[in-house]
């Protein structure tokens, strides 16, 4: 999800500063909006230099995570290094939690940025709707 281009159900909130948690990148939110319901909430967050306070904020608010899936990255400049990618999956909500998040339109690159993460927030239904998308089959350009 690029700054510049956006699904026609995502709008973009901007967050005032006293609501707006100091791992959130430029206080912007974006939430999905499915027959004129809320489904999910998406944060950019301020990558790795913000994943203890992202997993601590996450977890006062959710408890304890239902999964947690060990990862590696490996940046193009310097050292690997190792996280932990939590996600919580509770009645009709599912929070996932990406340390690093590829930017790139291109979903064909690994190319992803330890500055950005992402935080998702969404309803059962939203989760359900982006695993079948995942699946559908990718169609070429001619």
């Amino acid at each position: 999800m690029g700054h510049d281009t956006v699904a026609d159900d995502v709008k973009t909130v901007t967050l005032i500063p006293s609501n707006c948690p100091s791992w959130v990148k430029d206080c912007t939110a974006y939430v999905t909006v499915h027959d004129g319901r809320l489904d999910g909430v998406s944060l950019l967050t301020n990558g790795r230099n913000a994943m203890n306070a992202v997993t601590k904020d996450l977890t006062a608010k959710y408890g304890k995570p239902t999964s947690i899936a060990p990862k590696t990255f490996k940046p193009d400049v310097g050292n690997p290094f190792s996280y932990n990618q939590p996600s919580w999956t509770l009645p009709g909500l599912r929070v996932t939690y990406d340390v690093v998040f590829n930017l790139e339109d291109d979903t064909d690159t690994e190319r992803a940025s330890s500055k950005v993460g992402m935080v998702r927030i969404m309803t059962e239904a939203e989760y359900l709707r982006r695993k079948a998308k995942e699946k559908e089959p990718v169609k070429s350009k001619l």
